[in-house]
């Protein structure tokens, strides 16, 4: 396929799908609605006694280089019930997973025989119809696409070669859903938006 004509074309499946928030898939018939996110700069910054600052970024010896949390906003028209009551569930649990159709990409300082873990888990065999067949991770070495330098089986990359190794796969975030907000603009047309920002949690 080709990658000229805007991301529907793109070989990955990327935003092909409606998204999948807490356990439910949002009508077809309400998306594509809007969406939009942004990427934290994941770097910390520390405070010196001379009143300057050094930046520090999150350490996790078999993680990425950085942990970058995802802030999200979210508007479709609520065609179900079920399209109506899923940000509230989600709301009053405090953190959910949303799969939004993106890809991450993760980098590690790989070592052949090792083993490291993306920040965030897969899709696949959670929401319908994403397998790692339909939505597949792609595997980079040193800047050139290599299928036969990693695998990954659940959160784990199982290193086979050594060198900067990138990981893109498909990747679920777990969210907290605030500013859920409703308009009604003519009737039987519910409009619902909302915005989310990921939990990043180091273990």
């Amino acid at each position: 396929m080709s990658d000229e004509h805007g991301y529907l074309f793109w070989n990955n499946p990327f935003l092909a799908d409606p998204p999948y928030l807490d356990g439910h898939t949002l009508d077809a018939a309400s998306w594509p609605g809007s969406l939009s996110w942004s990427r934290a700069p994941g770097l910390v910054s520390v405070e010196t006694l001379a009143r300057t600052h050094v930046l520090q970024r999150p350490y996790l010896a078999a993680g990425p280089y950085t942990r970058r949390a995802y802030s999200f906003t979210i508007a479709y028209q609520a065609v179900g019930w079920d399209d109506f009551r899923v940000l509230e569930r989600a709301e009053a649990k405090g953190g959910v997973y949303f799969w939004p159709g993106l890809y991450a990409a993760e980098t590690f300082a790989a070592t052949a025989g090792s083993t490291y873990y993306i920040a965030r888990p897969t899709p696949w065999g959670t929401v319908p119809g994403v397998t790692s067949v339909t939505h597949p991770v792609t595997f980079y070495l040193d800047g050139v696409e290599d299928a036969a330098a990693a695998t990954l089986t659940g959160q784990s990359v199982g290193a086979l070669k050594t060198g900067v190794l990138e990981v893109c796969y498909p990747a679920m975030f777990r969210v907290i859903v605030s500013g859920v907000d409703y308009s009604v603009d003519q009737p039987n047309n519910l409009t619902i938006g909302c915005s989310m920002e990921e939990v990043i949690q180091l273990s």
